[in-house]
């Protein structure tokens, strides 16, 4: 099974690991458990930063880079996400478009998401989650 990790995983990944489970962070650590981070990510940090939302000590750049150094694969946005997210079911109490966009990403190349997020339990006939 190969995971993909949310945003919130691969920010206390870096900033504070202690918040992780031991299940994620071990699958994250683990270099022979196959695991992707959505350019998505990169982007929703970049934007909660900008807004102040998010006090992230790191540049976009370096964030990448130490991923691909830590061997975890990082996906591009391509338009067979986006063709999936204009078919993801809406909920009223789920509208957050990066997670929206993590969702549809793991759902076409059938990732399992690393994520303490209790929303994504919405999609659990869609994509698996693991914390």
């Amino acid at each position: 099974m190969t995971y993909l990790i949310d945003t919130h995983a691969l920010i206390w990944f870096f900033n504070d690991p202690l918040r992780l489970s031991e299940v994620a962070y071990n699958l994250i650590e683990n270099r022979n458990t196959p695991c992707s981070i959505s350019k998505t990510s990169l982007f929703e940090i970049a934007i909660k930063s900008n807004i102040g939302k998010l006090n992230f000590n790191l540049s976009i750049e370096k964030i990448e880079n130490t991923l691909i150094i830590l061997g975890i694969n990082v996906l591009q946005l391509e338009s067979k996400y986006l063709d999936y997210l204009i078919k993801l079911p809406q909920f009223s109490d789920h509208k957050d478009p990066f997670d929206r966009l993590i969702i549809s990403t793991a759902a076409v190349d059938n990732l399992k998401i690393i994520t303490k997020d209790e929303k994504f339990n919405l999609y659990q006939n869609i994509v698996e989650t693991v914390w």
